[in-house]
């Protein structure tokens, strides 16, 4: 994700193909548009796919003030998505900072925290 805060997206329409496991993840994984927004991202799994990992208090996923992202599982019967965040100490998903415009959609967020919504 490093490159799409740093690299100019402006305008662009942008696909993210989640094609392999990962469930080691120790941190916050950060979208924020920061290079300039894009017109749309999505993320889409190929394949059962999870993305799980202990992060906290960040969350898995930050979206800080990113625009026009959207996270589809698919959930079809050949493509799936789980996203879940072991730590209790926060979130699975995080928007903040103007974060609009966003959707998760057809995939199974798992958390453990119940202090954050």
């Amino acid at each position: 994700m490093p490159a799409l805060n740093s690299l100019t997206q402006t305008g662009k329409t942008i696909t993210v193909t989640i094609t392999a496991d990962v469930t080691t993840e120790d941190g916050t994984n950060y979208l924020t548009g920061a290079a300039g927004m894009w017109t749309s991202l999505t993320m889409l799994p190929t394949g059962h796919r999870t993305i799980s990992g202990s992060s906290g208090p960040g969350g898995l996923f930050e979206i800080n003030g990113a625009k026009y992202i959207t996270i589809n599982g698919r959930n079809d019967g050949t493509n799936s998505l789980i996203i879940e965040n072991t730590s209790t100490g926060g979130p699975t998903i995080r928007l903040l900072n103007g974060a609009t415009n966003n959707t998760v959609t057809n995939a199974t967020v798992n958390g453990c925290s119940t202090g954050w919504v």
